[in-house]
């Protein structure tokens, strides 16, 4: 019980960093940007808080559709799935490195 409390303190102190080190590179973009970016920007913003995950997996499947091109019909989902956590990792990393 303990270890899982700690796993989860852990878990969230690192998800703590990623988002200090996040915010902190979008502080220092938004000061290179114009105030009309800035605006486009902001509904980019808008729009990613109000996305609807099944909206989103049916627009994925029909970009593939008319693209005729599915990066998972040539890798299994095994590989896919490994891919997409050495990416997470990969990530984590940095993140890591840029809060040093």
């Amino acid at each position: 019980m303990h270890k899982k409390n700690t796993n989860e303190v852990e878990k969230r102190r690192e998800e703590l960093r990623i988002r200090k080190m996040c915010i902190s590179r979008l502080k220092d973009t938004f000061r290179l940007l114009n105030t009309e970016r800035l605006a486009l920007l902001a509904d980019y913003a808008n729009s990613l808080i109000e996305i609807d995950e099944d909206k989103l997996q049916l627009a994925e499947q029909q970009a593939i559709e008319i693209c005729g091109y599915n990066p998972t019909a040539d890798i299994s989902e095994h590989d896919w799935a490994v891919m997409q956590k050495r990416n997470e990792e990969a990530l984590a990393k940095e993140a890591r490195q840029a809060s040093d």
